[in-house]
């Protein structure tokens, strides 16, 4: 799952679930490269009105954003428990 999120139009509710139950079953390390005015990162509030929302609220819940590295400044998450 990548870019593919900010296109206009490409996110469905189906997609959005679909990645919502992958993460929830394999917690992986997410890496946010959004970097520019194109593509909201993660904690931003644009996510909040889309069929992503609940998996943002997820992530919020249950992961941790533990770094910022390179100079694309990537956000780096992980999950709390476990």
């Amino acid at each position: 799952y990548t870019y593919a999120f900010g296109v206009p139009n490409y996110v469905s509710p189906e997609t959005a679930d679909e990645l919502l139950f992958d993460i929830t079953q394999k917690k992986p390390m997410i890496i946010d490269a959004a970097r520019d005015k194109n593509l909201a990162a993660l904690d931003s509030d644009l996510w909040k009105n889309t069929p992503l929302r609940d998996l943002i609220a997820f992530i919020e819940e249950n992961y941790t954003r533990v770094d910022i590295v390179g100079p694309d400044r990537f956000r780096i998450w992980v999950y709390k428990g476990d």
